[in-house]
């Protein structure tokens, strides 16, 4: 059995920039970050040891910047696992309504992702590619 902290779903190395409130109400942020990894239930950053402890709730403010969406995703989270080097927040369930859009945000950069890679694959292997098939054609 899995324990409470460990993820349930796949993380992507995608590095957004972030900043870390302690709560909604702050207008200062503890401090600003960049995604190390990210999933549709949490994300990992470096430990900037601003005094987080496991189980505190923050507020993180998301921002995606790339050619098709400039937009931030505010998003509630818990501290679930710190280590010296590194944070790992789970995003709160009840805040579904706040996720829906990043959700769709992440799915589409992650396709997005696979997309670019595989044509890269077939463009740096075209002529293998290519051979393979007429010596399969010819066979």
């Amino acid at each position: 059995m899995k324990n409470s902290h460990e993820r349930t779903q796949d993380r992507h190395t995608l590095s957004l920039h972030m900043e870390v409130y302690r709560s909604a109400k702050d207008k200062d942020p503890l401090f600003k970050c960049r995604t190390r990894n990210i999933g549709f239930g949490g994300v990992n950053i470096r430990n900037k040891d601003a005094g987080i402890r496991k189980g505190s709730r923050l507020k993180l403010l998301l921002k995606a910047d790339c050619r098709s969406v400039r937009k931030e995703f505010p998003i509630e989270a818990v501290v679930v696992w710190k280590s010296p080097t590194a944070i790992g927040l789970a995003f709160s369930a009840e805040n579904e309504k706040e996720q829906r859009d990043f959700k769709r945000f992440l799915f589409e950069a992650k396709v997005t992702s696979h997309s670019r890679a595989r044509k890269r694959w077939y463009e740096d292997n075209a002529s293998t590619i290519t051979a393979t098939i007429l010596s399969q054609l010819k066979g």
